[in-house]
């Protein structure tokens, strides 16, 4: 399966334009606002997170649990992260949003390269037939859209060093536990017992067959290293993001007092 299917391109273009269209609507009646007042389309789609999440592990409880329905996947940072981001106001706030925000860009950049690894065609299909389908394409897409709106209400100022040391101290504790019990509970969360990719599952299983338990933690920490690199590059997507928006909005302001200057 390539990185994009044609029920990929039919649904999730019309979604990325949704998204885009929802964070320009709501900077134009919320930008202004107080914080709080911007805050509230994020506390809504963390709530709703919340209510999916709860409904799947009820629906897996009741039809036979999966251990891979524990929430120890990368996208599970959401159920505990943008909760935070959305409500928490203590000691540590900034760096919850730093870290929530590079999450969110994570996502939404891998959306949109490589959408076939995060859900399959079959997800798409069932999304009107199946609890399980429907959870997994309404998740990712809020998740996603909780980026747009970060950016789009200005809910988050980055700051480098802050930022950088939020995304290995982040994801080093999240690796650790999310690989600590792929490996002990034989489950694919983050794709730390086996690779997703061909090529690099190939790798992995020589090296497990030269090496033993070596080579299946020469991989962990592989994948580690990898989350950290998509990570760094991400954030800086998601500056440059940041800096042509405020190239645009200094340019219009730009325009607008020539103009009155006129």
């Amino acid at each position: 399966m390539g990185l994009w299917t044609k029920w990929h391109a039919m649904t999730l273009i019309p979604a990325f334009a949704v998204m885009i269209v929802i964070g320009l609507v709501l900077r134009k009646f919320l930008k202004d606002k107080d914080e709080k007042y911007r805050m509230i389309p994020i506390q809504v789609i963390a709530v709703t997170l919340l209510v999916l999440e709860v409904g799947k592990q009820i629906y897996s409880i009741v039809n036979g649990y999966d251990l891979y329905h524990i929430p120890l996947h990368f996208c599970s940072l959401f159920l505990y992260f943008l909760p935070l981001f959305a409500f928490y106001k203590g000691k540590y706030k900034n760096a919850v949003r730093s870290f929530t925000t590079i999450c969110s860009s994570m996502l939404l950049v891998f959306l949109i390269i490589y959408p076939t690894m995060i859900y399959g065609d079959y997800n798409i299909v069932a999304f009107f037939k199946g609890y399980l389908d429907f959870h997994t394409v309404a998740f990712h897409n809020l998740a996603a859209l909780a980026c747009v709106l970060i950016i789009a209400l200005d809910l988050y100022k980055p700051d480098t060093k802050r930022d950088i040391k939020s995304i290995f101290i982040g994801y080093g504790i999240y690796s650790f536990i999310a690989a600590l019990f792929a490996n002990l509970l034989s489950t694919n969360y983050n794709g730390f017992y086996r690779c997703g990719i061909d090529a690099i599952k190939n790798v992995q299983l020589a090296l497990i067959d030269k090496i033993g338990w070596a080579g299946q933690l020469i991989y962990n920490l592989g994948m580690t290293a990898a989350t950290f690199a998509f990570g760094l590059v991400c954030y800086g997507i998601y500056r440059g993001v940041l800096a042509l928006i405020n190239l645009i909005k200094n340019k219009k302001k730009t325009t607008e007092q020539t103009t009155v200057s006129e």
